[in-house]
């Protein structure tokens, strides 16, 4: 689900409704695969909505983040 937002630069809120997914979920699965791209030093494409990569901590990050 994140990748659809980052590789197609849609903003999470219509892809959230495409999916019938939660906005904020799918905001904080956005945010971690763009710092594990990051830390990977591979590309991060943001959507028009972005609002800043923001670090988490171990108890906010998501155990999974489905791609």
């Amino acid at each position: 689900m994140a990748h659809r937002v980052i590789d197609s630069g849609r903003p999470v809120r219509e892809v959230a409704r495409e999916l019938d997914a939660h906005e904020n979920l799918l905001h904080k699965w956005v945010r971690e695969v763009r710092r594990r791209m990051a830390a990977a030093g591979q590309s991060v494409a943001r959507s028009p909505d972005y609002r800043g990569a923001q670090q988490l901590s171990a108890d906010e990050a998501p155990a999974e983040c489905p791609t």
